[in-house]
């Protein structure tokens, strides 16, 4: 029953299993468990041609989950080999040497296929994805070349499809997303990036859809943009707004917003500098159930209408305020009446001190963002306490850090998924300290580091417990990733 505990494998790991069972029956009895198995059991590759021997064995599987991950140009050969009845398939950093080669790998997974995904990919102007009539999840990141009539017309025609997510793809226009908001009649979920107006992609909407979430990165966004979106989308659940540029909504389109979208429980504005704490009263009103929000780059409003909104929304599980003016004042008011609070994120709220955390519950509090704040790091004296937990704890750019401090506090937590200590002012002693008294942590990062020299990073990586260092920027000599494997200087 091992194979059933392995959700993913490499496609040599695969064929190595196969030809470790020298028992013909036991082989056979192997195969035919992972063939009908119902688990994902994901093959990555990066090889350009891999013969029908490698591949044999993962035919007819199920849950299927193919990645190319790098590959060089795939040609036609490539795409018969690979050609399998896939749920999933992922493809990063690959180039189609023309449309009937992309439409030979999807051959065999047209009426099996749920969900595709395309990184960095350049594709041919005929792409299409027509013939997988079960597809309800499409993902384009970074993709070149697409043509965008054509791209439409093979959406449009996929009558199942509920989640879409388009970024920087740079041949998608405005037309193009108001386009797959208005003809894909079953769509729930849309995300994109696009530098145009959204009033150009919503007034293509004659009629309320019925879509849940809603995710606009870098977009321009005015007072009809918002009209439209509470007008429109009366369903959503989730909206996130990321603008660019400065925008002149007001608090009477948030107030026009929260009441027309009653249903939301996220929510997401970056870059609304106009508004002020009469927004946020209108979000706390209107809006008590939030169990997320985030609010970045609003300088207008002050801990006045930040306020009401955590004394009303109780039922926080994420709080984002980055790049405000607030004091000690509102995260005190977080502690108290957000009482199942699990991640809170104030990079860049320059005025916030040690003291801002004393009443947040150690009990469900595991994500926390201090970066670029005034704590010295007595804060986590009386955070991250339970041993069995998994914690990331973000300290990046904190110059009144002391080494001292910081690592007496830490001492006592279990464990750290990752720690983010970059442009640490730790001196050498504090780091070599920090080395020999830290608990576990799984990734460890402190790029751009003055004081982390190669004595230091010997530490780190000697410590029992610690997985992955990131070095980034450090005075460390490439020569030691030979020597340990888990560091990391670039990327």
């Amino acid at each position: 029953a091992l194979h059933r505990e392995l959700k993913f494998l490499s496609l040599t790991d695969l064929v190595r299993t196969e030809s470790a069972i020298t028992n013909h029956e036991i082989r056979a009895t192997f195969l035919d468990n992972i063939h009908g198995s119902k688990d994902y059991l994901c093959c990555y590759t990066n090889e350009k041609k891999t013969n029908e021997l490698k591949w044999r064995c993962a035919r007819q599987m199920l849950s299927l989950v193919i990645s190319f991950e790098s590959s060089a140009e795939i040609d036609a050969e490539c795409a018969d080999i690979f050609s399998t009845q896939a749920t999933l398939m992922r493809f990063k950093s690959c180039t189609f040497s023309d449309s009937d080669t992309h439409q030979r790998m999807l051959r065999a997974s047209c009426s099996t296929l749920k969900s595709a995904q395309y990184t960095s990919c350049t594709l041919h102007p005929t792409w299409s994805l027509k013939q997988c009539t079960n597809l309800f999840r499409v993902s384009l990141e970074n993709c070149t070349v697409l043509s965008e009539d054509n791209f439409l017309g093979s959406l449009t025609c996929i009558p199942r499809l509920k989640s879409c997510t388009i970024y920087a793809c740079p041949n998608i226009t405005a037309r193009g997303f108001g386009v797959i908001l208005e003809s894909c009649k079953n769509l729930r979920q849309m995300h994109f990036s696009s530098s145009c107006n959204l009033t150009n992609v919503l007034v293509r909407l004659s009629a309320p859809i019925e879509l849940k979430t809603f995710s606009a990165m870098h977009v321009f966004l005015d007072s009809e943009s918002m009209r439209l979106i509470s007008s429109r989308m009366p369903q959503l659940t989730s909206l996130s707004l990321q603008l660019y540029g400065w925008n002149f909504s007001t608090d009477a389109d948030i107030d026009l917003l929260v009441r027309s979208c009653p249903h939301i429980t996220s929510l997401s504005l970056m870059g609304f500098q106009s508004i002020t704490n009469a927004a946020l009263i209108h979000i706390a009103q209107h809006l008590p159930g939030l169990i997320s929000f985030a609010l970045y780059y609003s300088r207008r409003v002050t801990n006045g209408g930040r306020l009401p909104l955590v004394e009303r929304c109780k039922l926080l599980t994420s709080l984002y305020l980055e790049s405000l003016h607030i004091s000690n004042e509102l995260i005190l008011a977080v502690g108290t009446h957000c009482r199942v609070l699990e991640s809170l994120n104030v990079r860049d709220c320059v005025d916030l001190t040690d003291g801002a955390f004393d009443t947040l519950n150690p009990d469900t509090l595991f994500w926390l963002d201090v970066s670029r704040t005034n704590v010295i790091g007595a804060f986590v004296h009386r955070l991250f306490r339970k041993p069995e937990e998994l914690y990331d704890l973000c300290c990046n750019n904190c110059s009144r850090l002391l080494g001292s401090v910081f690592t007496d506090g830490l001492a006592q937590c279990g464990m750290l998924y990752k720690l983010q200590l970059c442009t640490s002012p730790f001196s050498k002693s504090d780091w070599l300290s920090f080395a020999q008294r830290a608990p576990r942590i799984v990734n460890l990062h402190v790029a751009r580091s003055p004081h982390v020299d190669e004595e230091v990073v010997r530490s780190f990586i000697q410590h029992p417990g610690f997985g992955t260092v990131y070095a980034q920027g450090c005075t460390v000599p490439v020569e030691l990733t030979v020597e340990f494997k888990r560091l990391k200087l670039t990327g």
